[in-house]
């Protein structure tokens, strides 16, 4: 009997010695699940708080592009409004040379010569060459 109380005390003890063992390591395994839990949550903060910064960052070089594109914009038009002008000017000088000089050129177009538009115009020679010489020039530019 005394050998069955000590197998009985030697079972207790062993069951005793694996609920300890077992105690510390479900203890030490819900600490470990806390920190964890802690170093996720620490994680996910800084996650928040680099997404709202990549965000802040994004609008700024939106904003800036945006006012980039609008100078861009700006300068396109300028620069078609500077287009315009310089080919309504160039048509004006066209037309002003045109309008002043349409006896030569009519006279140039019926076939006579620089000499004989000078003669029947009352011109100089010189004169005459030259403005026929201009638009000539003129139209091969064009």
């Amino acid at each position: 009997m005394q050998t069955f109380f000590i197998v009985i005390l030697l079972v207790l003890i062993f069951l005793g010695v694996i609920f300890l063992i077992a105690r510390s390591l479900i203890g030490e395994d819900s600490r470990t699940k806390k920190d964890h839990y802690q170093e996720i949550l620490e994680k996910l903060g800084k996650l928040k708080r680099d997404t709202a910064e990549l965000e802040l960052t994004v609008e700024c070089f939106s904003l800036a592009i945006k006012r980039e594109f609008n100078k861009w914009q700006a300068e396109k038009q300028a620069l078609a409004a500077a287009v315009q002008s310089a080919e309504n000017s160039t048509n004006e000088h066209h037309l002003f040379l045109n309008e002043r000089y349409k006896e030569i050129f009519d006279l140039y177009a019926q076939g006579l010569s620089a000499e004989q538009i000078a003669r029947k115009l009352d011109k100089g020679y010189g004169e005459v060459s030259f403005i026929l010489q201009l638009a000539s020039q003129e139209q091969k530019g064009d």
